[in-house]
């Protein structure tokens, strides 16, 4: 990365990819940072999906709010079709700077020998966090699961932990023959010594009720290293005791691979044939850092992933049949040389899915895309742009923003999605994804309802709305829409169908 600006900074980026996000280290007292951040991303629909990168100057007053130094997005769409990419992007809210970022596009395959390779790339490139596989697991349901308090069955939920990564279904109440019917994907970083632990809780009492530790090994072994639905014995106590309760899951594992790499007509082709590797050069001073938390950045979305590509069904008797990608980017800061970058280029990264014209609606006009996976029981959202917003007076331009629920239950701020506000904008472009857990037997109940909405305003904040039925546009048969909707005035409370 370069800065052109006076005095000093302690820069770091945030990379977040739907409800994704990684931090990089502070580089203290640098204007041309040169991080070597590697990190890796899960994608599942890379169409209308952007990387998004923020830069702060970290200040070491408590309580503080750290400097922006800048932002750059990056549509994952183009990066998945070239199968790489290594480019220096100008930075956005800053007069001057520039990022230099290298990804790599990852398919999945049964092939054997991409295990190899991808663990001898991770050994040649001396970063031990990368991942070389991809197991998806689907949770089916338990049966014959022990009481936690006496006389009162058991609120059980499913934590599936694999190495620093864990995932949990939703909780069922007052059963002990909970069926869950949810997929989740985990990044593998060696199928041939890492686990899958299976950790049966209480809800209430967070009391264990069973475990189970499934070794990877044995899916290499396996037909088409995948397993299909079939119950597992619990163990109950610390005693390692075995009793009647099982667990029901059907996993399917897969390497990563490299597609070839297509050269980009408007590219060098020394810049994107040339492959991803450690490149020489002096390295900046380097503190510990690691996947943000919570803790670190408000308002990171609980979903672990984007939606895949539905296209391969999962019932509770069949097993776990879909590919999936990873793309794997690194961050580096100035190197000896910094090609310049032309306009056109930045245009060609955040260009949009080609789709029919908005509407005339006169408060305006949104494009989403609903992607639904039935393997994974996801719905995705994305909000693409909003359009020609109504401007009431020439002094008040709104700040405008968009607020997700699901319906009937607003009540439940757990299904509350909201995207970043863009200031004095009347046509925002979001390219946000959010995720929701459902089942396919919700779609039918279901709606969405999307708010646009602006900070700065004296009256309703409101600017339009749309409620809709999501098994109007997303279905098994059908597990993707994108469109258009004309705004309309906000649905009030109790008057939604």
């Amino acid at each position: 990365m370069s800065l052109i600006r006076k005095g000093k900074s302690d820069p770091y980026v945030i990379m977040t990819l739907g409800a994704q996000q990684y931090k990089t280290h502070t580089i203290n007292n640098e204007l041309n940072p040169k991080w070597d951040y590697w990190c890796e991303f899960a994608s599942f629909s890379p169409r209308g999906q952007v990387l998004k990168l923020k830069l702060y100057d970290e200040d070491e007053m408590v309580g503080k709010k750290h400097s922006n130094l800048g932002r750059a997005s990056i549509q994952i769409g183009n990066v998945a079709k070239t199968g790489y990419f290594d480019k220096w992007i100008n930075l956005e809210d800053t007069k001057h700077g520039m990022i230099h970022v290298r990804m790599l596009w990852l398919d999945l395959t049964l092939e054997q020998s991409a295990l190899k390779r991808a663990l001898t790339e991770t050994q040649e490139l001396r970063i031990t966090n990368l991942s070389s596989a991809v197991v998806m697991v689907y949770v089916d349901s338990a049966i014959n699961l022990p009481n936690a308090r006496a006389q009162s069955k058991p609120d059980p939920l499913v934590r599936v932990t694999v190495g620093q990564t864990t995932q949990t279904t939703v909780g069922k109440l007052r059963t002990e023959r909970p069926v869950y019917e949810q997929g989740f994907t985990f990044l593998v970083s060696n199928p041939e010594t890492d686990t899958i632990e299976f950790k049966v809780i209480d809800q209430k009492t967070n009391t264990q009720l069973g475990l189970y530790v499934y070794e990877l090994s044995a899916l290499l072994l396996a037909q088409n290293m995948r397993v299909d639905t079939q119950p597992y014995d619990l163990i109950i106590d610390s005693k390692n005791q075995q009793h009647d309760s099982k667990l029901l899951f059907c996993l399917q594992l897969k390497f990563l691979k490299k597609l070839p790499v297509l050269v980009d007509v408007n590219d060098d082709i020394s810049t994107v044939t040339k492959p991803l590797s450690r490149q020489t050069s002096v390295q900046s001073t380097k503190s510990v850092n690691s996947v943000i938390t919570s803790a670190d950045v408000s308002e990171i979305q609980s979903s672990a992933v984007g939606a895949n590509t539905p296209t391969d069904g999962m019932s509770r008797t069949s097993s776990i049949k879909r590919d999936s990608t990873v793309s794997r980017s690194s961050h580096a800061g100035g190197g000896d040389q910094e090609p310049l970058i032309e306009q056109a280029e930045t245009t060609e990264l955040l260009s949009e899915p080609e789709e029919p014209a908005p509407g005339t609606g006169v408060l305006g006009s949104i494009q989403l895309t609903l992607t639904f996976s039935v393997a994974r029981q996801r719905l995705n959202v994305t909000i693409h742009k909003v359009v020609n917003l109504p401007i009431k007076e020439a002094s008040d331009i709104p700040d405008p923003y968009v607020k997700l629920y699901v319906l009937p239950k607003k009540e439940n701020s757990n299904t509350k999605r909201k995207t970043e506000t863009y200031k004095d904008n009347c046509n925002p472009v979001y390219e946000e994804t959010f995720e929701y857990i459902m089942g396919v037997a919700e779609l039918n109940s279901k709606q969405l309802e999307v708010t646009v909405l602006t900070k700065k305003t004296w009256h309703s904040p409101v600017l339009g709305q749309i409620v809709l039925n999501i098994s109007d546009y997303v279905n098994v048969n059908t597990p993707s829409f994108t469109g258009w909707f004309d705004l309309e005035t906000e649905v009030k409370e109790g008057t939604v169908g």
